[in-house]
């Protein structure tokens, strides 16, 4: 027995050592290099409510557009909305389907966003009351998915002032699902877009309308959509 004990050591311990010449066993350190390997970013994307058709930062419990867009710009809750987490959604509470927010200043929106209202049974209108542009994707790179919306009243005045409706600054994609664009415009000297507006950036229509949009201003192509370069 202590035979058959001392010999299944020896095989036990050879894994880690070696046998001399003298038959002693000689232990044997084993080292092994660590590496570390970076995940990929698993936040969850966030949705974020719109409970209220004003048009303000005030902290009254009711989460508005314009909340709801700092809040994805952010990544912070505002007036206890949900917080941003890197591309978000923004969608809007059954009691707001067929209403219309009317905008004091333009939206502007510094990173990949989505804006939905199709779950409602009628499209949202955000209304700039020809007061400003209605939406401004000012981020050089990042889509905007645009869906269940009217975008209207988005006025511009000053000279290369682009994008009645929405100006989109981006080298990516703005994308429009059951959505329509009309009634904005441009009047300054080459503010080339009056419903749309994108220099390198691509425009997806799905389902869309783009009409009754303009610009009146000298050499300001682009009525309805102006596009350098995307398509």
């Amino acid at each position: 027995m202590f035979t058959q004990r001392k010999m299944a050591k020896r095989k036990t311990n050879r894994r880690s050592g070696f046998l001399s010449r003298s038959g002693r066993w000689v232990g044997q350190s084993l080292t092994r290099r660590l590496q570390v390997e970076q995940l990929e970013d698993r936040r969850m994307l966030a949705v974020i409510t719109v409970t209220s058709l004003a048009d303000n930062l005030f902290l009254d419990a009711e989460v508005t557009l314009r909340e709801a867009i700092s809040a994805a710009n952010t990544d912070t809750s505002v007036d206890g909305s949900t917080a941003g987490s890197g591309a978000d959604t923004i969608e809007f509470a059954a009691a707001l389907s067929g209403e219309t927010i009317t905008l004091g200043a333009e939206l502007a929106i510094t990173e990949t966003l989505t804006i939905d209202a199709t779950a409602l049974a009628a499209n949202v209108t955000i209304d700039a009351n020809m007061q400003s542009r209605v939406l401004n994707f000012t981020a050089p790179t990042g889509d905007l998915t645009l869906s269940g919306l009217t975008i209207t009243g988005g006025q511009t005045l000053g000279e290369f002032d682009f994008g009645g409706g929405i100006r989109f600054d981006s080298s990516d994609t703005l994308t429009l699902n059951s959505s329509t664009v009309s009634g904005n415009s441009t009047t300054g000297a080459s503010a080339k877009g009056g419903g749309i507006f994108t220099n390198s950036g691509i425009v997806t229509l799905t389902g869309s309308t783009v009409s009754g949009n303009s610009t009146t201003g000298t050499n300001a192509n682009g009525g309805g959509i102006f596009t350098s370069s995307g398509a």
